[in-house]
């Protein structure tokens, strides 16, 4: 297997600067909001918060005691939870739709991340992602935190973080900003790469891989892992590398409850084939199930 991956030295070294916060006011966004607090101390980075009036509630457009005024007054008092942890904070409401006006606010504000959360207040179904999350996750160009229930908020954020690669573009990106957002305190980064066990047979032949299949792509991925390490070690992050045999997502939050993850990073596409996973479908399978916040970087 070929990797493409290079560290960038002004991507992985640089601090994050400006952080997009998209908050619908849920129990779960406060916790974003304070993540993102702590993350934007961490790196001294302003935060811009945002609250996107659904174009479609017929209560977007109405009169003075409309959901614009709720939000108006939920989005001051989210400035001052986060002016009080002494980050620079502006806010701004707008009508849309959410998947639509929030990529596009990270692109125009030039967002290094996005922080989101997982579950929204209008959620009916108990699933850990609505179909807003989602989208956004799908869409964005700019790498995306999705924070789960649970999750810790107070300093040191990050002791482990786990990013998982399959050698694709993407998940080296992943990787690449992972380092970066956790660059600036002591951490332990764990390179995961999980070898699936299964195999796509040409259909002009039904050969079963042995034992020794299996070994070889194992010792392969890990002397990749160690070449993607070496660059990425350094005084304040300690990188290891670990391979494992088994479904990919679910060996990935297996994983990542075993070592304690404080952060998982995946990339949103991926190759398929004999040696590598298709991180794309992991990816959702990550976000919809991980108890950890997930950073999802795309490919563009």
């Amino acid at each position: 297997m070929t990797t493409r991956y290079h560290v960038g030295e002004a991507r992985t070294t640089q601090r994050l600067q400006k952080l997009l916060v998209a908050t619908d006011f849920s129990a779960n966004a406060e916790v974003a909001l304070k993540w993102a607090i702590e993350l934007a101390t961490l790196h001294q980075a302003d935060i811009t918060l945002t609250h996107v009036l659904d174009s479609r509630h017929p209560a977007a457009s109405g009169g003075e005691t409309s959901l614009r005024d709720i939000a108006d007054k939920n989005l001051a008092h989210a400035e001052r939870l986060a002016r009080k942890g002494g980050v620079s904070v502006r806010s701004e409401r707008t009508n849309g739709k959410p998947w639509e006006v929030i990529p596009k606010l990270a692109s125009e504000i030039g967002a290094d991340l996005v922080v989101i959360g997982a579950l929204g207040a209008s959620n009916l179904g108990g699933r850990l992602l609505g179909s807003t999350a989602d989208r956004i996750v799908r869409s964005a160009e700019t790498p995306v935190v999705t924070m789960h229930p649970g999750s810790r908020t107070e300093a040191p954020l990050f002791r482990t973080v786990v990013a998982a690669v399959d050698f694709s573009e993407a998940s080296n990106w992943a990787v690449d900003t992972a380092v970066r957002v956790v660059r600036p305190a002591p951490s332990r980064l764990v390179l995961l790469h999980v070898v699936a066990m299964t195999i796509d047979y040409p259909s002009s032949s039904h050969r079963v891989a042995g034992p020794k299949y299996w070994d070889e792509m194992e010792r392969e991925a890990a002397s990749q892992l160690e070449k993607m390490a070496g660059p990425l070690r350094g005084e304040q992050l300690q990188v290891e590398v670990k391979t494992v045999r088994g479904l990919p997502s679910e060996a990935i939050l297996g994983e990542c409850r075993t070592l304690s993850a404080d952060l998982i990073a995946v990339g949103t596409q991926g190759r398929s084939g004999l040696s590598h996973f298709f991180l794309g479908s992991v990816a959702e399978w990550v976000l919809h199930r991980a108890e950890r916040p997930v950073l999802t970087v795309r490919k563009t």
